[in-house]
């Protein structure tokens, strides 16, 4: 009879605390993720920046990188990350989780899972938007581009939604206002790294957490 008193007593206990302690729960980290083209080298590189610059402000976030390269009514990612990618964040931060990364394409169930979907490119956000009947409505509400809060560099005050490519260059002049490197020069890659360390990254981290 004691067994059975002290029992229900126990189960009486949990009733009256269970509830106070599912009321305290940890705070729920942003989730973003970034999508470039193969997912080789610019949305992981922004991936990585994020964690790390996030990191240093004791801000717990969680960030993904996709491709959004849609050939053939599907998107298709790289084989690997680009080897300059992963020697360039080595060079800023010492050995990254980029190492072991294995690109992969852009997915309903990532979108699903991001607070925020950061497009590292017009056409790669055009792609995913046309593919309506893969994602449905998963993507409203949650697209951004990379470069649109950064300050304007040319004359014409051109709003931006592109990173550079490393890989060959794309829109060099417009950014830099020198010629693209050659073909995936190592210079390149860490020349895009340092702008969104520098620049696209906190203008962009502004307008998704306004905290400062």
């Amino acid at each position: 009879m004691r067994e059975r008193e002290r029992e229900r007593e126990r189960e009486g206990t949990n009733n009256i605390i269970q509830p106070n302690m599912e009321m305290v729960k940890p705070s729920t980290p942003s989730k973003l993720l970034f999508v470039c083209s193969g997912n080789s080298c610019r949305s992981p590189m922004a991936m990585i920046v994020a964690e790390k610059m996030e990191a240093e402000r004791e801000k717990i976030i969680e960030s993904d990188s996709a491709a959004g390269n849609f050939k053939n009514g599907k998107f298709v990612a790289s084989q690997s990350p680009a080897r300059n990618a992963i020697k360039a964040l080595e060079a800023e931060y010492g050995r990254t989780r980029l190492e072991e990364y294995e690109p992969k394409p852009l997915k309903k169930e990532d979108i699903e899972k991001a607070d925020k979907v950061i497009f590292l490119g017009a056409e790669f956000r055009k792609n995913a938007e046309d593919a309506k009947k893969l994602f449905g409505d998963a993507l409203d509400g949650k697209a951004m581009y990379y470069c649109t809060y950064v300050n304007k560099q040319d004359s014409k005050d051109k709003e931006r939604h592109e990173v550079p490519d490393p890989l060959d260059g794309d829109n060099w002049p417009e950014y830099y206002g020198e010629e693209k490197p050659g073909r995936g020069q190592f210079r390149s890659y860490t020349k895009v790294l340092k702008s969104m360390i520098k620049d696209f990254y906190p203008a962009l981290r502004d307008e998704l957490f306004q905290d400062k």
